[in-house]
């Protein structure tokens, strides 16, 4: 006797999807360069910032981190990006118009409030759940079975409005025959959907967007949602469209038909226990013409060949497989709009049967067109290969685009890494090489001061003009009035008296310095040559 029944669910995106886990992307924690974002943690920070940038974020991070030190961290990022870059913990595409939007506002204030405060750009990244080990999203089992579930409650509802005063939890007991203190009655508890997991080695996991708010009935000229009067978007990580087959899922369902029948009081009536054909059946039935009725309304915010790929995938692939019951079509995550999650009869926004506006993916802040729906997948039930060469068909221009993407990114990061470990050698060498003349210098002056030591008192004197000369040679300092000539002055007075030797070394130096210095010519200059020859007998 077999009490489960298992079924392997392959997902296709079909529209970008953002399913939220509390986490954002904060300025401190990328950096954007090319339209790809460059996530970092402290890790990364620690190994990648130059020691000079280690030396100044130390500085900042010194007692309470106010709004102008995170400007200064910002800024600091932005300029040591490339350093940062190199040890990303993982990259990713952002619109174009959230990279101009980075460029334009990193590390400077957004706007100033009334009391003069300023409010600085966070520039916050809200995440898509994600695998915290691999950094890459995931879709939780459980928003595809809340996709599920409300169109299991459409089915059973049949379009029947809700009672008099009536809430959500009391219409989904009434509809599935449960109550709250006994949930073991509740069909769903029969239906387990596991986290979905990546499969194929997809190039691109996700990508950076906007979400921005629009009137549903784009016809009506010159109108303005209130958030786009207020300016208002949402910079989202999303899981992108068109990805062939990116996750794997699975779908348990238990049959407790052969259990015994004394306790079918704790038990799903037998009318709500359903296979996968009728959860298939519901969900088709209960999203598919919610897209084909999105597609009618989105025509003027899309490009006209999206929507006609869109429309030749409903009815090449969509169509085909809901007929068969060998795939089903679900909407989840954030921006689904109030169709997706409401059951129809029921539904009431704000005393609307319909919702005025919607938010929709685009790459622009203030984009009036390319832009696309939140939310929709496509999962094969049991897949085979059959369908494989039709979803590629319709996934192929996305899929090439991401490999191309993705290449440059990685040749990218490794150029930057090769430049980085040469500069890193480069400066090692230098270090080395200083060292070397350091070492080098502190031994040439360790034996010029044994060799001073050893001299007679006239010779030191000598030797230290000698080091004179050679210092303001150097700082270009040498010049007639300066402390060598005066110097050279002095010893010449004193040396009447000194050993024959050390008259003549001194001779020979003042002769090379006055020369040096054009002090030989003229009449004094004669009696220069004078005295230093008188010197020499």
């Amino acid at each position: 006797m077999k009490f489960l029944r298992e079924h392997r669910l392959l997902i296709t995106t079909v529209t970008p999807i953002h399913i939220g886990c509390g986490e954002d992307y904060t300025p401190t924690d990328y950096v954007i360069d090319e339209n790809t974002l460059f996530a970092v943690d402290s890790v990364a920070v620690a190994d990648g910032l130059p020691q000079v940038a280690h030396k100044k974020l130390r500085e900042m991070l010194k007692g309470t981190v106010r709004d102008d030190a995170l400007k200064q961290i910002q800024k600091l990022f932005y300029e040591q990006r490339e350093s940062l870059m190199a040890k990303a913990t993982h990259y990713l595409p952002v619109a174009k118009g959230v990279a101009h939007l980075y460029e334009d506002r990193i590390g400077s204030v957004a706007q100033r409030q009334e009391n003069g405060n300023n409010v600085i750009n966070k520039l916050e990244i809200e995440r898509t759940l994600y695998n915290p080990i691999s950094q890459r999203p995931i879709i939780p089992g459980s928003s595809l079975k809340g996709a599920i579930r409300t169109a299991l409650l459409d089915l059973i509802n049949e379009g029947r409005p809700a009672r008099l005063n009536e809430t959500n939890h009391k219409l989904q007991e009434r509809l599935f025959e449960y109550q709250m203190g006994k949930l073991e009655k509740d069909p769903m508890r029969l239906i387990n959907l596991a986290d979905t997991k990546e499969v194929g080695g997809h190039t691109k996991t996700s990508e950076i967007r906007f979400a921005i708010n629009r009137f549903r009935r784009a016809s009506v000229q010159g109108n303005r949602t209130k958030a786009e009067d207020k300016g208002l978007y949402q910079l989202l990580e999303t899981i992108p469209e068109l990805t062939l087959r990116a996750y794997e899922s699975r779908l348990t369902i238990q049959d407790i038909s052969q259990l015994n029948q004394r306790d079918t009081d704790k038990l799903p009536k037998a009318e709500l226990r359903w296979t996968i054909q009728d959860i298939a059946c519901a969900c088709n039935q209960f999203y598919l013409p919610q897209l084909q009725k999105e597609l009618e309304i989105v025509a003027n915010y899309v490009t006209s060949d999206w929507k006609s790929r869109m429309c030749k995938l409903i009815d090449e692939v969509i169509v085909p497989l809901k007929e068969s019951n060998k795939g089903m079509l679900l909407r989840v995550g954030r921006h689904s709009g109030a169709e997706a999650v409401t059951l129809n009869g029921v539904r009431n926004i704000k005393n609307e049967s319909q919702p005025r506006t919607f938010w929709l993916a685009a790459e622009e802040q203030n984009a009036s067109s390319k832009m696309v729906p939140f939310g929709w997948l496509l999962i094969e039930i049991d897949p085979t290969d059959d369908l494989h060469s039709m979803l590629e068909e319709f996934t192929r221009q996305s899929s090439e685009a991401d490999r191309r993407w993705l290449k440059s990114q990685q040749d990218r990061v490794k150029a930057i890494q090769a430049r980085l470990r040469q500069q890193e050698q480069d400066e090692k060498e230098k270090v080395r090489r200083q060292e070397q003349a350091r070492l080098a210098k502190e031994k040439e002056e360790q034996e010029r001061q044994a060799h001073l030591a050893s001299m007679t008192e006239e010779q030191r004197a000598v030797e230290e003009l000698k080091s004179w000369t050679e210092e303001d040679r150097a700082k270009q300092e040498l010049k007639p009035q300066g402390r060598v000539p005066c110097r050279l002055n002095e010893l010449l007075n004193k040396a009447t008296d000194w050993p024959i030797e050390s008259r003549v070394a001194l001779c020979d130096l003042a002769e090379n310095i006055y020369r040096e210095l054009g002090m030989l010519k003229g009449k004094q200059g004669k009696d220069r040559k004078a005295r230093i020859q008188k010197l020499r007998e």
